[in-house]
């Protein structure tokens, strides 16, 4: 499989604290890749990084054979990565669904959202104020402005639990049709 994102070398400290030293991240097209690490490891910094959300203190981001020393966000959104965050929610309580894709589509261009809408199980929710949704149609409206019309549906997102103790990757090889397709078992292939 190739690889499609990889950061190579990161660092990154917070308020004078080495937060990531020289870390090291890659996902492979058809592969379900998790990062796992105790609280605190730098995880979610990593994949910020990754995603252009915060700058690294060093190190190198690649994503689809483009390297990038300071990843632009909106540049890699538009190519197809983007960042979701486990934590809070990016809907605007008072919009609707509907509101939130319109705005993504003047911005990115038209896309048929029927079939994303109803893959995710969110289609008769599409005029509902963010607000309203359920913790579970709030993470699948999330996802919603990001799939490509033929993505698979999710199961809700569950808590998460940091199994170890130091921070590790692991790799699972699952099914997928390409970039941003999710598997049966519900977790995102790169």
């Amino acid at each position: 499989m190739s690889v499609l994102l990889r950061a190579d070398s990161i660092a990154r400290s917070h308020g004078g604290r080495r937060v990531l030293a020289s870390a090291y991240f890659e996902a492979s097209a058809g592969a379900v890749t998790a990062l796992v690490g105790r609280n605190g490891a730098g995880k979610t910094t990593l994949l910020k990084i990754a995603a252009g959300w915060i700058a690294a203190d060093h190190g190198m981001v690649e994503y689809r054979g483009r390297r990038y020393l300071r990843p632009d966000p909106a540049a890699l959104a538009r190519d197809g990565l983007f960042f979701l965050p486990v934590d809070g929610s990016i809907l605007s309580p008072p919009l609707t669904l509907a509101q939130h894709l319109d705005a993504v589509e003047a911005r990115f261009g038209r896309a048929d959202r029927a079939p994303v809408l109803e893959r995710l199980g969110i289609s008769a929710l599409e005029r509902v104020r963010c607000a309203a949704l359920s913790g579970g149609e709030r993470r699948r409206a999330q996802l919603a402005p990001r799939l490509p019309g033929n993505a698979v549906r999710p199961k809700d997102p569950e808590p998460r639990r940091d199994p170890t103790s130091s921070p590790r990757r692991r790799e699972t090889t699952a099914p997928s049709t390409g970039p941003g397709h999710w598997t049966e078992s519900g977790a995102p292939a790169f």
